[in-house]
């Protein structure tokens, strides 16, 4: 998504993926550097920091400055490739975090970071784990990953590609062969043009031209002749 999207249907809004550059660093799996658990992804970007966007209308639910951590959840069912639902997602290492809690489809919600409390040093990118429930937490799982840490992941932790949608201008470079789905278009209604009566026809008549057919039908026969004036 670009800064200030929106995109709904039917009143309700698409989750829409939180960035307009897409380059996954790292997924994750039992054999993951840092992410033997769960599902997040680690988002990396031409030039840092980064921003990314809020995907839907939500609320700050939690936060861990530490490691730049914060958990926000929809205000409402959003529209996903998975159906329409509450989500949940986490962003991390963003290295300041916004004063405000609530934002707005389109909103300014962060950027990319190195904040860590573990030893050493990271890359700046973004850490996002997200999850198709409402008020999701963070759990830290009794895994060890070959970073060292333990694994820690949104409880309900479900796959990128199944809770937000693609808005249709992102700059692809690589999903580590994750797929997505794109917001449909809306294709434009054609315009409306009136139905053309013949002289002498009836033609397709709206509702409209049906009555008027009517009254001169009745004029005529009321006078026994042609009616030219209506």
């Amino acid at each position: 998504m670009y800064a200030g999207q929106k995109a709904s249907k039917d009143g309700t809004q698409y989750c829409l993926f939180p960035m307009d550059y897409l380059k996954a660093n790292q997924l994750s799996g039992p054999d993951s550097y840092s992410h033997c658990c769960g599902h997040p992804v680690d988002w990396g970007f031409p030039y840092n920091p980064y921003p990314y966007y809020a995907p839907c209308d939500c609320t700050r639910i939690w936060t861990y400055p530490e490691n730049g951590q914060s958990i926000y959840t929809s205000d409402a069912p959003v529209w996903t490739p998975s159906g329409k639902t509450y989500v949940s997602f986490l962003f991390a290492h963003d290295n300041s975090i916004p004063a405000q809690t609530h934002f707005y489809q389109g909103d300014l919600i962060g950027h990319s970071g190195d904040k860590w409390s573990g030893s050493g040093y990271i890359l700046a990118h973004c850490h996002l784990d997200q999850s198709l429930v409402h008020n999701d937490v963070i759990v830290r799982y009794p895994y060890t990953c070959q970073l060292g840490t333990y694994c820690y992941a949104l409880g309900n932790s479900a796959q990128c590609y199944d809770v937000f949608y693609l808005g249709g201008s992102e700059q692809i470079v690589d999903t580590l062969g994750m797929t997505f789905q794109t917001i449909p278009s809306t294709p434009e209604p054609e315009p409306w043009e009136p139905p053309v009566v013949p002289p002498g026809g009836e033609g397709d008549l709206t509702a409209g031209g049906l009555l008027l057919l009517l009254k001169y039908r009745n004029r005529r026969q009321k006078h026994g002749k042609r009616v030219t004036r209506l």
